[in-house]
């Protein structure tokens, strides 16, 4: 056979009257892994097409259902005719390489499987265990790789997230200046930038919201969790947003300034009063040494001792769960003029979490918050307890946490409402 019949045999293959099987070849081959099998393909055509394929094979065109092809008689067709080349060689020779997508797939799960091992053994993740959960959040939901574009852009994208969140928690920076130290740009970590997206959702895996184990995970550009989620990790969105519930509080010097003048203020009424972060940074609190402030978790205790107690009860201060940097500002000019804390929360695993911070970084003592009262009150509880994610114990009372295991009970500030304002009110 000569170059040119052989040649002519070819471009007779390139007829339109064969398109609709070269199409259905070439996806049902790039589908299975250029395997040429003897599972027929379907081919809709009819007319003068349907005679062309149905005569590549030798089968009768006749009917009105799509034609069943097999691939493997197509191609021992070609092979044995005067065009000379089997079915993957023809497919090539009209259109281009044949992209095996199967190999395609399993090579990006391979290399989705590699960035997401890489990643799980990242800093942020020893340094706070409960990333895991917001990693495997990523991964399943597939939105780390949307937002990356590609598989190649994922690792990138979500360790640049980690990166920022392995310099968490912060000691009250500007989330700015928390910004433009790691990136360079002050306006990198905003929550319309992709990687604030990101980082914001970490945030809430770091430090959860109080009351439960449970993970908040969603936000809008008007939800305050946003600014609160930072503000838990010691960054500040802006200072008037961040703030402290108090009662009460006893403060030296009417004069001093307006923030103290509105603290006794509302002292004398028995009035619960908001401070924000820039008042606390405008005006230095000073505290009676050796002064008793009572801390707590929930600002219901808070409402409960300004209605019952009023100008009675003694100074109280709410974290409102893990403290903010308003909270620990107030902290930390308390502890410089000598003052103590003392602190209850909430007989759950976010409680003692709270509690092992204010210990460590506050020196606050245990108020009714120890295994003993826990014992005592566990018969109010009505909620399950459930074990805590990771390790976790009582820094200042190592049976606290078995003895709560055990029985398996969550008891809420509020169940033990009344000896909290028995104590405040004494």
């Amino acid at each position: 056979m000569t170059p040119r019949s052989v040649d002519e045999a070819r471009r007779r293959l390139e007829d339109p009257l064969y398109r609709g099987l070269w199409d259905a070849a070439r996806a049902r081959l790039e589908r299975t892994g250029l395997v040429i099998s003897n599972r027929p393909i379907k081919v809709d055509v009819s007319g003068d097409a349907r005679a062309a394929i149905a005569g590549i094979v030798g089968q009768s065109p006749a009917g009105a259902q799509p034609l069943s092809i097999r691939l493997d008689r197509v191609d021992a067709a070609l092979s044995a005719g005067a065009a000379g080349l089997g079915l993957l060689d023809l497919l090539e020779r009209m259109d281009g390489p044949l992209v095996d997508r199967r190999a395609l797939r399993a090579e990006r799960d391979a290399l989705v499987t590699t960035s997401w091992g890489s990643l799980a053994d990242h800093s942020a993740v020893m340094l706070h265990p409960r990333l895991q959960e917001w990693l495997g959040g990523l991964r399943s939901s597939g939105s780390a790789l949307r937002v990356a574009g590609s598989v190649g852009g994922l690792e990138p994208v979500v360790r640049r997230a980690l990166d920022v969140l392995a310099e968490l928690p912060a000691d009250g920076l500007p989330l700015a200046v928390f910004a433009a130290d790691l990136t360079g740009d002050a306006h990198a970590l905003d929550r319309a930038t992709l990687l604030g997206s990101l980082v914001a959702g970490g945030l809430r895996h770091i430090n959860p919201r109080p009351g439960s184990d449970d993970v908040d995970t969603g936000e809008s550009d008007a939800d305050p969790s946003w600014r609160e989620a930072w503000a838990r990790v010691g960054v500040v969105c802006d200072e008037v947003s961040v703030s402290v519930l108090v009662l009460n509080l006893d403060v030296n010097g009417r004069a001093s300034g307006p923030v103290s003048s509105a603290i006794l203020d509302h002292r004398d009424a028995g009035l619960p009063l908001r401070l924000t972060l820039q008042q606390l940074r405008a005006e230095t609190l000073h505290f009676a040494p050796g002064a008793i402030v009572r801390t707590c978790e929930n600002p219901s205790i808070v409402v409960r001792a300004s209605a019952m107690l009023g100008a009675g009860s003694g100074p109280l201060v709410c974290t409102d769960g893990q403290p903010n940097s308003a909270v620990d500002e107030l902290f930390r000019q308390m502890r410089s003029s000598g003052a103590r804390l003392a602190h209850h929360g909430d007989f759950e695993w976010g409680g003692i979490r709270v509690a092992n911070y204010l210990v460590e970084r506050h020196l606050a003592e245990p108020w009714r918050f120890s295994t003993r009262d826990y014992l005592e009150s566990a018969p109010l509880g009505r909620v399950a307890l459930g074990e805590p994610r990771g390790m976790l114990s009582a820094s200042w009372d190592p049976d606290l946490v078995p003895a709560m295991q055990a029985d398996g009970r969550r008891v809420f500030e509020e169940q033990v409402l009344a000896d909290l304002l028995g104590d405040l009110g004494s």
